[in-house]
C-alpha cells in the first residue's frame, strides 16, 4: 500500500501532478474503485495496481499530446472493453494482481508487516496496562476494629 507521497516519489511526479492524474482516473471511468483504502490517521493508501494504472495513463497521455483527461477516458475504454461505457462489459481493472506475482508478494509482505506492528502495539498496550495495575494497586486493608471500640475512647477490652 502506498500513500500519495510514496506514489509521487516512485513515479517522479509532483504532488499536484499526481493529484490531478488521480482525479482523472476517478472522474473518467472510476478506475480507482476498490484500489484505495483509508490507512492510519485517515491517510489514503493506494494498492500497487494504482502504480501500473498511473504508468499506463502517462504513456497514453504522451501519445495523445499530454492530455491526461483524454488519456484517462481512453484507459477506461481499454480497461472496461466496451467503447467507453463503464457500467457495461468487463468489471474490474485489466491490471489484475493475480496475474502479477510481484504485486502479490508486495501485498503479502505489507500484510505481514502490518500484523507484526499490530502484535507489537498490542504487547505494548498490555505491558502498559499491567504497569498501571501494579502502580494503582490498593494497599492491604487494615485489620478492622470491633464496633464497640469506636464507642469507647479507651478501645475494646
Amino acid at each position: 500500500m502506498y500513500t500519495r507521497k510514496d506514489l509521487s516519489r516512485i513515479l517522479g511526479l509532483s504532488y499536484k501532478q499526481l493529484r490531478v492524474r488521480l482525479a482523472h482516473l476517478v472522474r473518467d471511468g472510476n478506475l480507482l474503485e476498490g484500489q484505495v483504502v483509508k490507512g492510519r490517521n485517515g491517510q489514503l493508501e493506494y494498492k500497487p495496481v494504482v502504480i501500473d494504472l498511473l504508468r499506463e495513463l502517462a504513456a497514453l497521455a504522451q501519445g495523445l499530446g499530454n492530455d491526461s483527461g483524454q488519456a484517462a477516458r481512453e484507459l477506461a475504454r481499454k480497461i472496461h472493453g466496451n467503447g467507453g461505457n463503464p457500467g457495461q462489459g468487463q468489471t474490474g481493472n485489466s491490471v489484475n494482481p493475480a496475474g502479477n506475482p510481484e504485486a502479490l508478494e508486495v501485498e503479502i509482505l505489507y500484510l505481514k508487516q502490518m500484523v507484526d506492528d499490530l502484535h507489537r502495539e498490542r504487547d505494548a498496550w498490555k505491558d502498559m496496562a499491567l504497569d498501571l495495575k501494579a502502580q494503582l494497586a490498593l494497599p492491604a486493608p487494615r485489620p478492622r476494629r470491633r464496633w464497640l471500640a469506636w464507642l469507647r475512647p479507651g478501645g475494646a477490652r
